[in-house]
């Protein structure tokens, strides 16, 4: 009936420590430099020596960050900016999740949990006068061994004419992995008009991600891809009594 052995597995006592170091300097008012690294150890077995050549980790991050920075040529609007670069090695493990739920899924990255070592350089730069009037740019390139390879890019802007706002924001990924390439467009384009009481407005979102074999044309897998359209009606932010009726109509596509 097969090989048996009277042994019971023991939980091995483990060992996870991070050790952060960061400063910030003003260079001058709303403009700062920062510096952070870190450094972890996770053994997986205290009692044991063996293959502990991987238990040491080590991370960076440096950059600057601008934040509401007055320009006469920008009128009412103020400058936002930020660079800076991240590294992390292929030991590197930290106590707790410190990315947003989906940052590996927006480079296609199958496998996150497979240890590499991490390069990613990010650049924004926007205006803002308020919520309803902004533009913002970020560019990101990622470069994890024999993962990703890829770039980011994303726009947001919103306007506002009177009674009319417009909202919009793009996103794109080109990224080369092992045997696949992505390509992924993503965006929302909308517009309301305030008529009192209520306020009319329509919705395009589009999401279009494609994984396609190196050097071929035949589609392997897609996250999602569709293209949606809604119309709707609905009250004010400050109306007392809250109401919204919406019409959407949405086309989906498969592999």
């Amino acid at each position: 009936q097969g090989n048996y052995a009277p042994v019971r597995i023991l939980p091995t006592p483990r060992k996870k420590q991070l050790i952060t170091l960061g400063g910030n300097y003003e260079l001058e008012k709303g403009v700062n430099f920062f510096i952070e690294g870190a450094a972890s150890q996770n053994d997986l077995n205290r009692f044991s020596r063996l293959d502990s050549q991987d238990d040491n980790g080590a991370a960076l991050r440096v950059g600057y960050a601008m934040q509401d920075r007055q320009l006469s040529f920008l009128g009412k609007y103020r400058l936002n900016s930020t660079l800076n670069y991240e590294y992390t090695d292929v030991n590197f493990e930290p106590i707790d999740r410190y990315r947003p739920i989906e940052f590996d899924r927006d480079w296609s990255l199958d496998n996150p949990n497979r240890k590499a070592e991490d390069h990613i350089f990010n650049f924004s730069v926007g205006a803002v006068r308020d919520p309803q009037n902004l533009v913002n740019y970020r560019i990101s390139r990622r470069y994890r061994h024999q993962q990703v390879n890829g770039t980011q890019h994303q726009l947001d802007m919103n306007r506002a004419f009177g009674k009319l706002e417009l909202r919009n924001s793009f996103f794109m990924l080109q990224s080369d992995q092992t045997i696949r390439e992505s390509e992924w467009y993503r965006g929302d384009v909308g517009a309301r008009y305030k008529l009192g009481k209520i306020e009319p407005g329509y919705r395009y979102s589009f999401d279009k991600n494609k994984l396609t074999a190196i050097g071929t044309d035949s589609v392997i897998g897609s996250a999602m891809y569709f293209d949606e359209h809604v119309f709707f009606v609905e009250s004010p932010d400050t109306a007392k009594t809250r109401f919204r009726v919406d019409y959407s109509y949405r086309t989906d596509l498969r592999p």
